[in-house]
């Protein structure tokens, strides 16, 4: 025989490509807005303009060092859409194999289409896609959690520790949010085996046990090296556990499941009610349906029960191991926010798996029934990056007539500093859909603040000054307070104070 370099388990074969290139133009369509809208998006606004990085300071190795080979060497420059296309690949790539190691598309292609496409459907991953750098490394570190669970049946323990470990070091270095994915595949795995009527107890130990061994490995090697207090800034404390907060591991965790709880819910005011009960529907239908094949199963009743009290709280398992390690850390802007919840892209899997069930009784009303909750969840990608490209032309009118303001008031060049106090608008077109999808205030950021590394540094695209960002004083306020603006319209001011301009924006 042949000897196989790469594994086979790791391979697209032919009866795969089929859906491989279904996935990769479903991506594909999922991802054209984001695309086409063209936005810096958060950090990549200093990080185009100046070339650095950052990533090492974040505690994500790994990223930082692929982002610049990606880019050929620091300082690093903007390639997108390069990074995004790479994510729809890999994307798709890691869900075919995901498919073919639980024989999810070998009858038909719809459960697989079904589960790949809950997965990049989480509304929260749109953040992550909108990164122009790292939005690669983001999904290569989703993609790290699933691929433990395509490792065969068959393959020693002692390979399956290895890969799964090896993965797991990926997935922190990369982004370490979707580390509880992995923790979410773990239990689901644990229904496939009771599906199976095989539970492979050393095997679960195994991937346990990688898992907690790679978080060591990282809080030694990688975390402690990167992150410390005398560095300064938000990581230290994004970076530690609640217990370490004032008010402790159990009031951190509350704060943490309340502030998930209200992401959720901005989330789903979105979505059409009617749409919502059809979903709930089929899931629903889905988990009765397996529920039945779980009971008439010939093994003991009491086994029967057990699997059966799993299958109902199998939901509550996967969110919770999915947000687990987000919820015990130090409450912060960074413990819960939208693109930390990529990680709910593992309840996606479970969902279609239960919808995926229908299919064997209902071949053909099943993939209709579908059909909606995907026409839906594509029109809110265009609808997003829709939102995009009008706030991006609503800043970049905002940023000329300031970058224009600004340079007319330092005409003889001796102005080095800005203040910036309140947030630019969102455009009158986002402001509206905003009313209608609530999650896109979280989604869809508005610049022009007072930061030389984020938003602010959108007026650095258009100014031949180098200017840099102080902070509002007392005097600055007071001179607001009691002076005539040098330049002043509806939506902001100009008031110069001494080597500095301040801009007040007015709403």
């Amino acid at each position: 025989m042949k000897n196989q370099k790469f594994p086979v388990w790791l391979m697209i074969e032919q009866k795969d490509r089929a859906l491989f290139a279904a996935l990769t133009v479903m991506y594909g369509i999922y991802v054209l807005p984001i695309l086409l809208a063209n936005r810096l998006y958060q950090d990549d606004l200093s990080r185009s303009l100046l070339g650095v990085t950052g990533w090492n300071n974040d505690a994500r190795p790994l990223t930082e060092q692929i982002v610049i080979w990606l880019c050929g060497g620091s300082p690093i420059n903007d390639i997108h859409p390069l990074p995004l296309l790479l994510s729809v690949l890999l994307l798709a790539y890691t869900v075919t194999l995901y498919a073919k190691r639980y024989q999810l598309g070998d009858s038909h292609m719809f459960p697989a289409i079904c589960i790949g496409f809950l997965v990049i459907a989480n509304p929260f991953l749109l953040s992550n896609l909108s990164y122009r750098f790292d939005c690669f490394t983001m999904i290569l570190a989703l993609c790290a959690t699933i691929l433990p669970y395509v490792v065969p049946v068959k393959k020693a323990l002692w390979k399956v520790f290895l890969f799964s470990l090896f993965m797991c070091l990926i997935t922190l270095t990369t982004y370490q949010p979707a580390c509880g994915i992995y923790i979410s595949l773990w239990f689901l795995e644990v229904f496939f085996m009771l599906f199976a009527e095989r539970i492979d107890l050393p095997r679960l130990f195994i991937r346990g046990t990688a898992c907690l061994l790679s978080v060591v490995l990282y809080k030694y090697f990688v975390l402690n090296r990167y992150i410390r207090p005398a560095n300064g800034g938000w990581q230290p404390d994004a970076y530690s556990f609640a217990w370490r907060s004032k008010d402790g591991l159990f009031s951190g965790v509350i704060s943490n499941f309340q502030n998930f709880i209200r992401y959720v819910d901005t989330a789903l005011q979105g979505i059409p009610t009617i749409l919502l009960l059809l979903f709930a529907i089929l899931t629903l239908s889905g988990t009765v349906l397996t529920g039945l094949v779980l009971i008439r199963q010939k093994k003991p009743l009491y086994q029967r029960i057990l699997s059966l009290v799993y299958l109902l709280l199998l939901p509550i398992f996967v969110v919770l191991g999915a947000v687990g390690p987000l919820l015990v850390l130090r409450p912060s802007s960074f413990s819960i926010s939208a693109h930390s919840l990529l990680c709910l892209c593992s309840f996606g899997i479970w969902a279609g798996m239960m919808i995926s069930a229908l299919y064997p009784r209902l071949p053909r009303l099943s993939p209709l029934l579908f059909l909606p909750c995907m026409i839906w969840g594509l029109s809110f990608s265009c609808c997003y990056g829709n939102a995009l490209t009008g706030q991006k032309q609503y800043e970049e009118y905002l940023t000329y007539s300031i970058a224009h303001d600004v340079e007319t008031i330092n005409a003889d060049g001796s102005i080095h500093a800005l203040s910036v106090s309140g947030r630019a608008p969102h455009s009158p077109q986002v402001a509206r859909l905003n009313e209608k999808y609530p999650l896109f205030r979280n989604l869809v950021p508005t610049y022009l603040t007072n930061s030389s590394y984020m938003g602010g540094v959108l007026l650095l695209h258009y100014t031949q000054e180098p200017f840099t960002y102080e902070t509002l004083t007392e005097e600055d306020q007071n001179l607001i307070d009691n002076t005539e603006p040098s330049s002043v319209n509806s939506v902001y001011a100009c008031y110069k104070n001494g080597d500095k301009i301040i801009i007040l924006f007015n709403l």
